[in-house]
């Protein structure tokens, strides 16, 4: 199991603009590109995130299968969603991507 994180500073002007168009529309766009299970959104809280009282950090994470999901979300839907975001927010958002590889999920007994 892996999950794509996509780390995305927001300006705290455009907090609701931007949370309402992940979870009205980009995130569901993404999840009909069929190469992901599921989506969640956090906001981040910490320490760090003080520093910088006009950015919120949100991170977004999509969960998929195999490498050959995200790759091929990667080459047919991802610059399409992509410029999608960049029209709506143009550079005023600054995104970091990752990829996780999860070795091991435990839970609380």
């Amino acid at each position: 199991m892996f999950t794509y994180n996509v780390s995305v500073q927001v300006p705290k002007s455009r907090d609701t603009e931007w949370t309402s168009y992940m979870l009205n529309g980009h995130m569901d766009a993404v999840l009909a590109s069929a190469c992901f299970q599921s989506a969640q959104l956090s906001k981040l809280h910490h320490a760090q995130q003080h520093n910088n009282d006009d950015y919120t950090t949100y991170v977004v994470q999509y969960t998929f299968e195999s490498m050959t999901q995200y790759e091929a979300y990667q080459l047919h839907h991802a610059p399409a969603l992509q410029n999608d975001h960049k029209l709506h927010f143009g550079d005023s958002c600054l995104a970091f991507r990752s990829v996780l590889e999860i070795i091991s999920h435990k839970k609380s007994r």
